[in-house]
């Protein structure tokens, strides 16, 4: 098998990725609801996580158990939002976050054989990742990608469950990390274009997100990890220089 044989599934997932995620984490910032994509994120996760308790290798369970938990924080933040301007709300959101995560934790020290499958909800390495998967994960974003545009009614009625199902599939293919990076990093990156330029920002996502598996492949580094690093570190030093210029 040639390298691109290898290779190209990694950069169609991280295509696809990038072209579903953007929107939301551009939709999160203006909302004012930064936690909102680590919540959900990580009810999706532990959903996955109970699922692989319950169900074992069974493929279907994690994505019922994914699919569930992010619509279950999703519901739960609709709630909260009718009643509370986006700083109060920041609040419970971060409880469920850290609700989440602890029973999480306590899921993964109980699967026993399991736990790399329970490891790769936190960061997947992408770069073995299925030609079919990354198919699959591109048709999904490109299909979602005509709703956003095309009915803006939809996103803004039906934002919250429409993020859970988007964040539950992600964090399935990618795991929960790399999804907060691709939601927040061309987010902030992007601040100062406004929240309608998303083109921008999809390039700037697909580029970082590339260099980070180019990286990965070359110094044998973890995928996952390594792109979290990278679209974080881009995003805080293009903000920090943003910042700077705006000062002066």
């Amino acid at each position: 098998m040639s390298l691109l044989e290898l290779f190209w599934p990694a950069l169609l997932l991280m295509l696809a990725l990038s072209l579903l995620l953007v929107p939301f984490g551009t939709e999160v910032v203006r909302r004012g609801v930064i936690f909102l994509d680590l919540a959900v994120g990580q009810w999706a996760a532990l959903g996955a996580a109970v699922a692989v308790l319950w169900l074992h290798e069974a493929e279907w369970g994690l994505w019922l158990g994914a699919m569930l938990g992010a619509l279950l924080a999703a519901s739960l933040v609709r709630f909260l939002a009718r009643n509370a301007n986006s700083v109060a709300l920041e609040a419970p959101i971060g409880l469920l976050y850290a609700l989440a995560l602890s029973v999480f934790m306590l899921v993964q020290a109980n699967v026993g054989s399991q736990r790399e499958v329970i490891a790769a909800l936190v960061a997947y390495d992408v770069l073995f990742i299925s030609a079919e998967q990354a198919l699959l994960s591109l048709i999904v974003a490109l299909s979602v990608v005509v709703l956003w545009l095309r009915w803006p009614w939809l996103r803004e009625q039906g934002f919250y469950w429409m993020f859970a199902l988007v964040c539950a599939f992600a964090v399935k293919m990618a795991g929960l990390l790399v999804v907060f990076a691709l939601l927040l990093a061309p987010a902030l990156m992007g601040l100062k274009w406004g929240h309608n330029a998303l083109w921008p920002r999809w390039l700037l996502a697909v580029v970082v997100s590339w260099l980070g598996l180019f990286v990965a492949l070359h110094f044998d580094w973890p995928a996952g990890y390594t792109l979290v690093s990278l679209l974080s570190l881009s995003a805080l030093l293009v903000y920090g220089w943003q910042s700077r210029r705006s000062v002066g």
